[in-house]
C-alpha cells in the first residue's frame, strides 16, 4: 500500500516535473514573443518619427497637395498599428503574469510533493527496520 501511495506520488511529482517545465518553455516563447513585439514597436515608432518628419517638411512645401493627404494617411495608419501593437503588447504581458502565477502555483505544488516524497522514503525505512526486528 505505502509503495502505491509512493508510486502515485512519483507520477504525480513526475507530472508536476513536466507541468512545470511546458509553463518554462511557454515563458520562454513569450518573452521571445515580447521582444519581438518590442523590437516591432520600437521598428514602427522609428518609421513614425520618420514620417512624421517627412510630413512637415511637405506641409512647408505642398499643404494642400496630394502628396501630403497621402503622407497624412500614411501617418494615421502608423499611429493605428502603434496603438495595436501597444495593445497586444499589453495584453501579452498580462498573459505573461498570468503564466508566472500559475508556474509559483506549480513550483510550491513541486515542493510540497518532494517533501511528502521524503517523508514517505522515511517512514518506509522506519518500517523496514522495525520489520527486521521483528523478524
Amino acid at each position: 500500500m505505502i509503495i502505491d501511495e509512493r508510486s502515485g506520488i512519483l507520477r504525480k511529482n513526475a507530472l508536476l516535473v513536466q507541468q512545470i517545465e511546458e509553463l518554462i518553455k511557454e515563458s520562454q516563447k513569450h518573452k521571445d514573443q515580447e521582444e519581438q513585439l518590442k523590437e516591432r514597436l520600437k521598428s514602427v515608432r522609428a518609421l513614425n518619427k520618420q514620417l512624421e518628419s517627412k510630413s512637415q517638411h511637405s506641409w512647408q512645401v505642398l499643404k494642400r497637395g496630394e502628396v501630403y493627404q497621402e503622407l497624412e494617411q500614411r501617418c494615421r495608419q502608423a499611429e493605428e498599428r502603434v496603438h495595436e501593437l501597444e495593445t497586444s503588447l499589453s495584453d501579452f504581458i498580462e498573459d505573461f503574469e498570468l503564466l508566472n502565477t500559475d508556474l509559483s502555483v506549480c513550483a510550491q505544488k513541486l515542493a510540497a510533493s518532494e517533501a511528502e516524497v521524503e517523508t514517505l522514503k522515511a517512514d518506509s525505512g522506519r518500517r523496514e527496520e522495525l520489520q527486521k526486528k521483528v523478524y
